[in-house]
Protein backbone atom coordinates (compact mmCIF):
# COMPACT_ATOMS: atom_id res chain seq x y z
CA UNK A 1 0.00 0.00 0.00
CA UNK A 2 0.94 3.58 -1.04
CA UNK A 3 0.29 5.18 2.49
CA UNK A 4 2.68 2.54 4.62
CA UNK A 5 5.51 2.59 1.86
CA UNK A 6 5.60 6.10 0.99
CA UNK A 7 3.47 7.76 3.41
CA UNK A 8 1.29 9.08 1.15
CA UNK A 9 -2.20 8.16 0.95
CA UNK A 10 -3.54 6.17 -2.61
CA UNK A 11 -6.08 8.44 -4.41
CA UNK A 12 -9.32 6.46 -5.00
CA UNK A 13 -12.54 7.35 -6.52
CA UNK A 14 -15.44 9.46 -3.83
CA UNK A 15 -18.07 7.04 -5.10
CA UNK A 16 -16.04 3.76 -4.11
CA UNK A 17 -15.68 5.21 -0.74
CA UNK A 18 -19.44 7.39 0.20
CA UNK A 19 -21.39 4.42 -1.52
CA UNK A 20 -24.38 6.65 -2.74
CA UNK A 21 -27.86 6.02 -3.33
CA UNK A 22 -28.08 6.20 -7.15
CA UNK A 23 -30.17 9.34 -7.13
CA UNK A 24 -27.78 11.08 -4.26
CA UNK A 25 -24.68 9.74 -7.00
CA UNK A 26 -26.56 11.13 -10.04
CA UNK A 27 -26.98 14.88 -8.25
CA UNK A 28 -23.59 14.73 -6.98
CA UNK A 29 -21.90 14.25 -10.07
CA UNK A 30 -24.07 16.72 -11.77
CA UNK A 31 -22.93 19.09 -9.04
CA UNK A 32 -19.27 18.25 -9.89
CA UNK A 33 -19.41 18.49 -13.35
CA UNK A 34 -20.29 22.15 -13.90
CA UNK A 35 -17.54 22.96 -10.94
CA UNK A 36 -14.16 22.84 -11.77
CA UNK A 37 -12.67 22.75 -8.39
CA UNK A 38 -14.91 19.71 -7.05
CA UNK A 39 -13.34 16.44 -5.64
CA UNK A 40 -13.72 13.81 -7.59
CA UNK A 41 -10.87 11.33 -5.89
CA UNK A 42 -10.34 11.67 -2.16
CA UNK A 43 -7.49 10.01 0.20
CA UNK A 44 -7.87 6.38 1.14
CA UNK A 45 -6.83 7.42 4.69
CA UNK A 46 -10.48 9.79 4.88
CA UNK A 47 -11.60 6.15 5.35
CA UNK A 48 -9.75 5.76 8.33
CA UNK A 49 -10.19 9.33 9.74
CA UNK A 50 -14.09 8.95 8.74
CA UNK A 51 -14.75 4.93 10.76
CA UNK A 52 -12.52 6.24 13.71
CA UNK A 53 -15.01 9.26 14.13
CA UNK A 54 -18.21 8.75 15.93
CA UNK A 55 -19.92 12.05 16.83
CA UNK A 56 -22.25 10.08 18.98
CA UNK A 57 -19.12 10.03 21.66
CA UNK A 58 -18.88 14.09 21.99
CA UNK A 59 -22.23 15.57 20.95
CA UNK A 60 -23.88 16.03 24.60
CA UNK A 61 -20.00 17.83 25.39
CA UNK A 62 -21.07 20.60 22.91
CA UNK A 63 -23.98 22.23 25.17
CA UNK A 64 -24.06 24.44 26.36
CA UNK A 65 -23.13 26.10 23.02
CA UNK A 66 -26.12 25.91 20.40
CA UNK A 67 -26.36 23.11 17.98
CA UNK A 68 -28.55 23.07 14.55
CA UNK A 69 -29.23 19.78 13.02
CA UNK A 70 -30.66 19.80 9.33
CA UNK A 71 -31.74 16.91 8.24
CA UNK A 72 -33.98 15.15 5.26
CA UNK A 73 -36.81 12.46 5.79
CA UNK A 74 -35.41 10.44 2.48
CA UNK A 75 -31.53 11.32 2.84
CA UNK A 76 -30.13 7.55 2.19
CA UNK A 77 -26.49 8.60 2.66
CA UNK A 78 -27.12 9.83 6.32
CA UNK A 79 -30.34 8.18 7.90
CA UNK A 80 -32.86 10.66 9.24
CA UNK A 81 -32.17 8.00 12.67
CA UNK A 82 -29.00 8.80 13.03
CA UNK A 83 -29.70 12.88 13.03
CA UNK A 84 -32.36 12.22 15.53
CA UNK A 85 -30.01 10.05 17.88
CA UNK A 86 -27.63 12.94 17.79
CA UNK A 87 -30.41 15.62 18.30
CA UNK A 88 -31.48 13.20 21.00
CA UNK A 89 -28.45 13.61 22.80
CA UNK A 90 -27.34 17.02 22.18
CA UNK A 91 -28.27 19.38 25.21
CA UNK A 92 -29.74 22.70 24.98
CA UNK A 93 -29.97 24.37 23.17
CA UNK A 94 -30.29 22.55 19.80
CA UNK A 95 -33.08 22.30 17.36
CA UNK A 96 -33.89 19.21 15.10
CA UNK A 97 -35.53 20.82 11.57
CA UNK A 98 -36.42 17.63 9.29
CA UNK A 99 -37.02 18.43 5.34
CA UNK A 100 -39.80 16.49 4.29
CA UNK A 101 -39.74 15.06 0.68
CA UNK A 102 -36.09 15.47 -0.22
CA UNK A 103 -32.60 13.29 -0.13
CA UNK A 104 -29.14 14.03 0.68
CA UNK A 105 -28.23 15.80 -2.08
CA UNK A 106 -31.15 17.87 -3.13
CA UNK A 107 -30.67 20.44 -0.24
CA UNK A 108 -27.95 21.53 -1.81
CA UNK A 109 -30.95 23.43 -4.76
CA UNK A 110 -33.96 24.98 -4.50
CA UNK A 111 -36.02 24.93 -3.01
CA UNK A 112 -35.05 22.81 -0.20
CA UNK A 113 -31.75 25.20 -0.04
CA UNK A 114 -34.09 28.14 0.37
CA UNK A 115 -35.36 25.92 3.68
CA UNK A 116 -32.38 25.31 5.06
CA UNK A 117 -31.29 28.39 4.62
CA UNK A 118 -34.39 30.14 6.35
CA UNK A 119 -33.83 27.52 9.04
CA UNK A 120 -30.14 28.30 9.53
CA UNK A 121 -30.56 32.25 9.32
CA UNK A 122 -33.31 31.85 12.03
CA UNK A 123 -31.06 29.81 14.12
CA UNK A 124 -27.62 32.44 13.92
CA UNK A 125 -30.19 35.15 15.21
CA UNK A 126 -31.70 34.05 17.72
CA UNK A 127 -28.47 32.34 19.27
CA UNK A 128 -25.55 34.21 17.43
CA UNK A 129 -26.67 37.62 17.73
CA UNK A 130 -24.38 40.82 17.16
CA UNK A 131 -22.20 41.88 19.87
CA UNK A 132 -22.60 45.44 20.72
CA UNK A 133 -19.77 47.80 20.10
Amino acid sequence: VPRAREGESELVSREEILLPDRQSAELAAAARRNTPAAVNRIPLEYVDDTLAFNPEWVVDRIAPRPVLFVTTDDDRLVPPEESAELYARAGEPKQLVVLKGYGHYEVYGPPAFDKVMAATIDWYQRHLPPRAT
